[in-house]
């Protein structure tokens, strides 16, 4: 359902705001969006700590 969502919003970035970079962050934490994310092309191009949580800043070229 996560792959699917973030699939549907991919198209939506790219048919409806001709987009050709996404990007999101999420905590490090998040072990299972993380992976997701992984999964479908994201990278980590910046880390910082937000209340003493590692914040990953992740992209796509679309």
């Amino acid at each position: 359902m996560g792959q699917l969502a973030i699939k549907s919003m991919e198209l939506y970035c790219t048919r409806i705001l001709q987009a050709n970079r996404i990007w999101h962050d999420v905590f490090e934490a998040n072990t299972r969006g993380l992976h997701i994310y992984q999964k479908l092309g994201y990278k980590v191009f910046k880390t910082e700590n937000l209340n003493s949580k590692a914040l990953l800043y992740m992209d796509k070229a679309i």
